[in-house]
């Protein structure tokens, strides 16, 4: 949901940063009319003097914090003063009803999948290519972990000695690699394209060309032959 509403809310500056935490006190620095009132129950208690990222309760709480916010900010935020009241949960569940069954993937081909209808079009980029630029220097996943980490998550799965394919989260990634490594002395990246980077994909083209070949040379050679005949 937060990924989505990036652009349509991008003025409200609440969605520049999607992670859980990040997300969780966005919120809690905005104060919109009639926002929902979220308080620890006695279990919780201990959740009220301090943060804990990563224990499940903490994140827990955090996830329906943030879940309700953005049901209400959906709700009110075309709303005038004069029109805003107070919401019973139920209206803000109607909000986000297009959204129910939706689960989110994270580093995956696909943003979600929908547990009650069809999948959403992926937004996903698509992966990079990374090469050495000299075949006596094989790329080491370590060191590209630790070069390709300052940008944002990424995946790496090493294809060759010499080659990598890189999975990142989203554009902005990929347009800051792009540019900032274009003039690096050891690698060089690029958008992965199958067709012109695939080994299986190349490999079958030339096998059909090949084929394809002898087979005109061998109409080629009948008709010369039944022609001389």
């Amino acid at each position: 949901m937060s990924a989505s509403m990036r652009k349509s809310y991008k003025e409200t500056g609440l969605f520049e940063n999607t992670t859980l935490s990040r997300l969780y006190a966005a919120f809690q620095r905005r104060f919109d009319l009639y926002q929902p009132a979220i308080i620890h129950g006695q279990e919780g208690s201990k959740y009220r003097e301090a943060e804990a990222l990563h224990e499940a309760g903490y994140d827990a709480f955090m996830t329906g914090s943030v879940f309700l916010r953005i049901a209400h900010l959906k709700a009110v935020v075309h709303l005038s003063f004069a029109e805003a009241q107070p919401l019973p949960f139920s209206h803000l569940f109607s909000i986000i009803s297009p959204d129910m069954g939706r689960l989110n993937l994270i580093r995956a081909s696909v943003n979600d999948i929908n547990l009650l209808g069809s999948d959403s079009k992926s937004l996903r980029p698509e992966w990079l290519l990374v090469r050495s630029r000299k075949r006596s220097q094989p790329l080491k996943p370590m060191q590209l972990a630790g070069l390709f980490s300052a940008f944002g998550s990424v995946d790496i799965r090493p294809r060759s000695r010499q080659e990598a394919l890189l999975a990142v989260g989203n554009w902005g990634c990929v347009r800051d690699i792009l540019s900032s490594l274009s003039k690096h002395p050891h690698i060089t990246v690029r958008k992965y394209n199958m067709w012109k980077h695939s080994p299986v994909v190349r490999s079958l083209l030339w096998t059909s060309a090949c084929v394809s070949g002898g087979l005109c040379v061998w109409i080629v050679w009948s008709a010369s032959s039944r022609k001389s005949s």
